[in-house]
């Protein structure tokens, strides 16, 4: 029991595989978010992807704050 806790510690291949695709995915969310803002005709539409990024976002980013640090060219 204890060689399998060990095997799969913080630093098991397995495991950094799984932590490296959901940051993947996580990057992927927020830049189709982004793009749907940007893309957003309608003030309501803005504010429906505002509301989605602000539960995908962490909670020390505002949200403001991060789409003018991404903004597009």
């Amino acid at each position: 029991m204890d060689l399998f806790y060990e095997h799969m510690g913080n630093g098991s291949p397995r495991k950094r595989k799984m932590k490296l695709e959901q940051g993947r995915r996580h990057r992927e969310k927020l830049v189709k978010l982004r793009d749907r803002f940007y893309a957003a005709k309608s003030a309501e539409e803005k504010e429906a992807v505002k509301a989605k990024l602000l539960k995908v976002l962490p909670l020390q980013f505002p949200v403001d704050e991060y789409l003018k640090a991404v903004r597009r060219g």
